[in-house]
């Protein structure tokens, strides 16, 4: 079983959507405000896909949050090296090794994927920005990580980190 270290933690939302019955009309349908969603925290990668597939979860949407505040230059001068957690170069940085491994054990069940960054020059510690340019979701982890190769040297890290639940 590969444990995950605590700072990186599984924490999943995931919202699956219930069939209801519209009687008068005797079709199915899929209702925004009627689903279920099981926050539930893992120790290892196993114990979350063993759930997903005690659950027949199919068909996920993913979330992706890229934090470009400028803590990431002091957290990478104490874990990474002392370099910045976000250093584009030959190997993985810590953000892109995440959504490699997201994508090893998770692609099965992924339907869409949306990637957001947050604590840049632009949005600061106040909103979020869709990566894709298209406002769209992303079909692959693929085009997800080319997107963050590609954006990720163009962004100024900014602030403040700011750890609040999103409405």
């Amino acid at each position: 079983m590969k444990v995950l270290p605590h700072y990186r933690k599984v924490y999943l939302n995931i919202q699956k959507k219930k069939k209801t019955r519209k009687k008068e009309m005797g079709n199915t349908h899929s209702s925004p405000t009627n689903r279920s969603i099981l926050q539930i925290k893992y120790q290892s990668i196993e114990q979350l896909e063993n759930e997903l597939n005690q659950k027949d979860i199919k068909g996920v949407t993913v979330f992706i949050g890229i934090d470009y505040t400028s803590s990431n230059v002091e957290s990478g001068k104490r874990t990474y090296g002392g370099k910045n957690l976000h250093l584009i170069s030959e190997g993985l940085n810590p953000y892109q090794e995440v959504i490699s491994i997201i994508s090893k054990y998770f692609k099965k069940y992924t339907k869409e994927i949306y990637l957001y960054s947050f604590g840049d020059s632009i949005s600061r510690g106040t909103s979020t920005c869709n990566m894709n340019q298209k406002g769209e979701s992303f079909q692959t982890y693929e085009e997800v990580l080319e997107t963050y190769k590609i954006t990720t040297p163009l962004v100024t890290l900014s602030g403040p980190t700011n750890i609040s639940p999103f409405n």
